[in-house]
């Protein structure tokens, strides 16, 4: 009988320590979910913000010359000053 009790109680401890590991793994992966959701967040606001600058450029751009905004001609490659 002591012999299944060991069996057990092994058998209780390696059921303990996997249990363990898998909680550590969980934690571990929720706080890499947790990085990359913030890592996504950042890179949708920056995409926002270039969406955002590529409009205003492309305002100016219809303006025409006459709207006095220096940068590079679209069509010669030029700088207008």
């Amino acid at each position: 009988m002591q012999g299944v009790m060991d069996f057990l109680r092994e058998q209780e401890l390696k059921a303990q320590e996997r249990e363990l590991k898998l909680i550590q793994e969980k934690r571990a992966l929720e706080e890499r979910v947790k990085n990359l959701e913030d890592e996504l967040q950042k890179q949708i606001a920056s995409n926002q913000e270039m969406a955002k600058k590529v409009r205003m450029i492309e305002f100016q751009i219809q303006k025409g010359p006459k709207s006095g905004v220096k940068g590079v001609g679209a069509a010669t490659g030029t700088v207008n000053q």
